[in-house]
């Protein structure tokens, strides 16, 4: 019915608009909406298998778990919440309130430019009681809230130049991750506008392929200065995830010079990775690629096709993100239909196919983290045209290489 589509990522301005077109469809189709995509009328994350759908809000799910973290950290039995806005994000964080204010007792002040828009969103949560004022009262009631939301898209003029200081157990959460509100260093708890932004693309990847992200990991890489990487490109991920066939076609599209490290491992020994593991060691090998990645880390101009275990040595993934590191994102079944005919992965050598699979699930859940902390990029190949796949990558890469 969806030509092959699995499921797809929505973003603003359009969350409401596809909860109220899959509200018309799901009269006559099978639309299973999540409880935070009813309570928030909004959805960003969709899931199709057959015939159903499944529509999730990802942002409440995200705004859940940095409820929870607030919360520990200013340790009370009710509280004062002030929300600065009354847009998609407002409306966001009201619905993960309301999940907590029928455990204790919250407070919640709603500051908008427009008071007739704050009133309509009151409007629908006539249950929690809300209390609406100009924005420009919060300058002076700032320090009374336990937690101030900046839902607000842009900073206004009359904020731009002021430092608000938190205070010792004040929890300021920003949906703003392009510009950081004017909240003084050092002072309570402040929580970034990205922070909440990959919480919610945690929660998706979590729906999408059933594994668990690593929010540390993604938190660093967020914060990279991408200037300072060098002209040179890694391809990571799973054996079978076409990272050799996509950084030829890569190499060539950008001009730039092709190597696949585990050939060159092959190169220098004389031997196959196979025959290395067999005469060796699989430590021994491991010793060998570090050494080939440093001397591949002083170049320049190069797409790189690494060995999926290359991010297990923590040497190895601070050398690969001086270059820019992409992970080619693809299921192990589908690896493991590559690699069917293969004799060549010593640690996949399997007496069947299903044993084949087993192991590359095994090999994913103890790399996932690893991967996640070393990537720039995550791109799913699975489905996709080689064309197709170059194009997107060529564009993702556009003003960096």
């Amino acid at each position: 019915m969806y030509s092959g589509l699995k499921g797809m990522n929505i973003t603003a301005p359009f969350k409401e608009e596809a909860y109220q077109f899959l509200k018309k469809l799901s009269y006559g189709s099978k639309v299973e909406f999540s409880g935070e995509a009813e309570i928030s009328k909004a959805i960003n994350t969709v899931l199709l298998s057959g015939e159903k759908i499944k529509a999730y809000n990802t942002d409440i799910l995200a705004l859940h778990d940095l409820l929870d973290k607030s919360m520990n950290l200013v340790n009370k039995s009710s509280l004062k919440v002030a929300i600065l806005g009354a847009g998609g994000a407002a409306r966001g964080v009201l619905s993960a309130l309301s999940k907590f204010s029928k455990l204790m007792k919250i407070e919640i002040f709603v500051f908008n430019r427009t008071l007739l828009k704050a009133d309509n969103l009151a409007r629908d949560f006539p249950q929690m009681g809300i209390k609406i004022f100009p924005l420009d009262c919060c300058m002076t009631t700032f320090n009374m809230f336990d937690i101030v939301f900046n839902c607000l898209s842009s900073i206004p003029q009359q904020f731009a130049n002021k430092n608000f200081r938190l205070g010792e157990k004040q929890v300021f959460i920003d949906a703003n991750y392009k510009e950081r509100f004017p909240i003084m260093p050092e002072s309570g708890t402040y929580i970034s506008g990205e922070e909440w932004l990959i919480r919610q693309a945690l929660a998706s990847f979590r729906l999408f392929t059933g594994f668990e992200g690593n929010l540390e990991g993604y938190m660093h890489v967020i914060h990279k200065n991408f200037s300072t990487k060098r002209r040179l490109i890694y391809l990571i991920g799973l054996p079978g995830s076409g990272k050799s066939t996509v950084g030829k076609l890569l190499a060539e599209a950008l001009k730039m010079d092709f190597l696949d490290s585990d050939e060159l491992i092959e190169e220098r020994s004389r031997m196959s990775i196979k025959e290395i593991f067999d005469r060796f060691s699989e430590a021994y090998f491991r010793n060998m690629e570090s050494e080939i990645l440093t001397e591949i880390s002083n170049c320049e101009g190069l797409v790189v096709s690494t060995g999926g275990g290359i991010i297990l040595s923590e040497l190895n993934r601070k050398l690969l993100q001086e270059g820019h590191v992409i992970w080619l994102w693809s299921k192990p079944e589908v690896c493991a239909q590559r690699l069917r005919q293969s004799s060549t992965r010593p640690l996949l050598q399997s007496s069947s196919s299903e044993e084949m699979l087993y192991k590359l699930k095994s090999l994913l859940l103890t790399r996932i983290n690893k991967y996640f902390c070393t990537a720039d990029l995550i791109y799913s190949v699975d489905g996709k045209s080689l064309e197709h796949i170059v194009t997107v990558l060529q564009k993702e890469l556009s003003g960096h290489v």
